[in-house]
């Protein structure tokens, strides 16, 4: 039982660390799209895909790139088990499966950026645009 606790906390945190780091690197890939260098931009854009190894998956998805569709494949797909909001989920599950051991504070920021997420999967991202997201 303890080993299934430690299991699950250490899971809901890396999915959490995870989530993380995916939104510091499509920070750096919105900022660095932004900057006007054409020969380079392919390039740029292509960083998270690169990292996470998703092109097929990306490309399955979509059939144009752009920063548009890379910015909510990597935030709000949740067909993408890299995706911020399929970590959010990942580590939404593993928390709930150990809700007794979590303190209130830390299950109810968890349960409510979840919620956050789902509205904004549904409803876009336009009222915040991605330096809002990124941000939150």
């Amino acid at each position: 039982m303890l080993s299934r606790t430690a299991s699950e906390l250490f899971w809901m945190a890396r999915y959490l660390e995870r989530a993380e780091s995916y939104a510091r690197v499509l920070d750096v890939t919105c900022k660095l799209s932004m900057i006007p260098r054409h020969s380079q931009q392919a390039r740029d854009l292509a960083l998270p895909l690169n990292l996470s190894q998703t092109h097929e998956l990306f490309q399955e998805r979509h059939a144009r790139f752009s920063m548009g569709n890379l910015f909510n494949f990597f935030a709000l797909d949740g067909n993408n088990p890299g995706s911020i909001y399929s970590c959010v989920e990942m580590a939404w599950n593993n928390a709930h499966a150990v809700r007794g051991s979590l303190s209130a504070e830390v299950w109810e920021c968890i349960n409510a950026t979840r919620i956050e997420l789902r509205r904004l999967r549904q409803q876009g991202i336009s009222e915040l645009g991605s330096d809002g997201f990124l941000e939150w």
